[in-house]
């Protein structure tokens, strides 16, 4: 499934029940942007991402890719 930062910031939204206006107004922006990022006819800025993630209680790359990024578990032996 493809997945953008737009489509993902409309999904999470949605899941909150929020409207664009409610996001806005936790953002300190306006609706009209949250409507841009949404549509795609524009981004929010990159300082602004690391908010949008905690508002919505998920990670960057989340926000990002709509994909959680497993941690790579390097084991070593005590030979190593």
């Amino acid at each position: 499934m493809d997945h953008n930062l737009g489509k993902n910031i409309a999904e999470l939204r949605k899941s909150k029940g929020w409207t664009q206006a409610t996001l806005a107004e936790k953002l300190n922006i306006s609706d009209k942007a949250v409507s841009k990022w949404e549509s795609e006819a524009g981004y929010p800025e990159y300082t602004m991402l690391p908010k949008l993630a905690d508002i919505f209680g998920v990670s960057l790359d989340y926000l990002m890719t709509g994909k959680e990024v497993q941690p790579e578990i390097i084991t070593m032996s005590k030979a190593e």
